[in-house]
């Protein structure tokens, strides 16, 4: 009878023992998954902002080579800066006059 006693102790404690790593191992991978500044989710949400900020890169370095060939096009070339100058400022050659149809419309 005592033996019996001492085995169905053995055998609460081997359950006690197994809830308690069961426990230990879940409180482990929660803590892994939303550990703030460290975990899982953290990771991944650094991977996005990693992609959004490599995106962004490539599209500066784009726009930064469009750039440098306008600045190198307006450097050189004569006709690319009065092109400019036309369109941009709205200046005009000496004895060159500009009409404007866009300002008068058909009233109906």
């Amino acid at each position: 009878m005592a033996e019996r006693k001492d085995f169905q102790q053995v055998q609460r404690n081997k359950k006690m023992l197994w809830r308690i790593c069961l426990l230990v191992v879940t409180f482990g991978l929660l803590l892994l998954l939303f550990m703030p500044g460290r975990g899982f989710l953290h990771y991944y949400k650094l991977q996005r902002n990693v992609q959004t900020i490599t995106q962004d890169n490539v599209r500066l370095q784009e726009a930064n080579a469009t750039l440098t060939g306008e600045i190198h096009r307006l450097k050189t070339d004569d006709a690319s800066i009065e092109n400019l100058a036309r369109k941009k400022h709205g200046m005009l050659k000496r004895n060159e006059e500009v009409y404007d149809f866009h300002r008068y419309k058909k009233k109906e």
